[in-house]
């Protein structure tokens, strides 16, 4: 008895109930099966009204246990990405789909944001709609009196930057591309360049705006004139949106959110180093 306590142990140990049920309805369907066929009286019951029911009862129970399932594996799913967000460190895409979580540290702020990224109107090219979003957050963020210190590129190391992700080679094609037709028809007032130096200065004349703006709202902005291989944006030295920006052609930046007190530490150390010989920036001439 005590050796068949354990084999049951082992065999049914972190199977559901759903299967559990199915699995003796099966067994026992089998085995009457198996009776009627020793008893000469399969070919008969399966020609009778009582197989039609059997078989109905079985369908049924089917339906049952497969929409059980259904929900059950729903429920481990929502608990699995519970246990993801709680992980210190996790992975949450590819640039742009880190502009989510951006907002969500952002909105957390109680005191600080620190910021490190390309450029001021980060994601308004590639999620115009999400950048609109951010800037509202930071807007907020400035209303409820949070510091906010931001560093960018300074204008050449900007260009330098643009002309990475927008090759010249491949001007006609970003002109055709969905991204571009979105960008023009979300920000008001841009006109479709008609070579590749005017879609650069198209592009740096938006970050411009964005930067003024920041200005406008109280947002300490700085310019660094040398090569960044980390953004990020961080929510009182606690919780960070934290993206690789070099990382081969054609990718665009691997993104993480962390709560690892030692990765905010050192983000915070990247900052302090870059901020005291950052350049500030003042609102462009009109």
């Amino acid at each position: 008895m005590e050796y068949l306590a354990k084999l049951k142990k082992k065999l049914f140990t972190g199977v559901s109930a759903p299967v559990i049920t199915l699995i003796i309805a099966l067994v026992t369907v089998s085995a009457v099966l198996w009776v009627l066929w020793r008893m000469n009286l399969l070919t008969s019951f399966l020609d009778s009204g009582a197989f039609q029911t059997t078989a109905f009862l079985l369908a049924l129970l089917a339906i049952i246990f497969g929409s059980i399932q259904f929900w059950d594996a729903r429920r481990h799913s929502s608990k699995m990405e519970q246990v993801a967000e709680s992980m210190s460190t996790r992975y949450i895409g590819v640039f742009p789909k880190d502009m989510d979580d951006i907002i969500s540290v952002v909105g957390l702020a109680d005191q600080e944001l620190l910021v490190i990224s390309d450029c001021a109107d980060y994601g308004s090219y590639s999620r115009p709609e999400t950048h609109d979003r951010l800037f509202e957050a930071v807007k907020k963020a400035r209303e409820k009196g949070i510091t906010v210190r931001w560093m960018v590129y300074g204008e050449k190391k900007a260009q330098e930057a643009l002309t990475r992700q927008f090759s010249e080679s491949g001007f006609e094609e970003t002109l055709k591309s969905h991204k571009f037709r979105n960008y023009l028809s979300f920000w008001p007032g841009i006109q479709a360049p008609s070579s590749y130096q005017e879609f650069l200065k198209l592009i740096l004349n938006k970050e411009r705006d964005v930067a003024d703006a920041l200005l406008d709202k109280g947002v300490e902005l700085r310019t660094i004139s040398e090569d960044v291989w980390l953004f990020f944006f961080m929510q009182d030295r606690q919780d960070a949106v934290f993206l690789f920006e070099d990382i081969g052609a054609q990718d665009q930046g691997l993104a993480f959110r962390t709560r690892d007190a030692k990765l905010v530490e050192t983000f915070c150390g990247i900052f302090s180093r870059y901020w005291t010989n950052a350049q500030p920036v003042t609102r462009s001439p009109r």
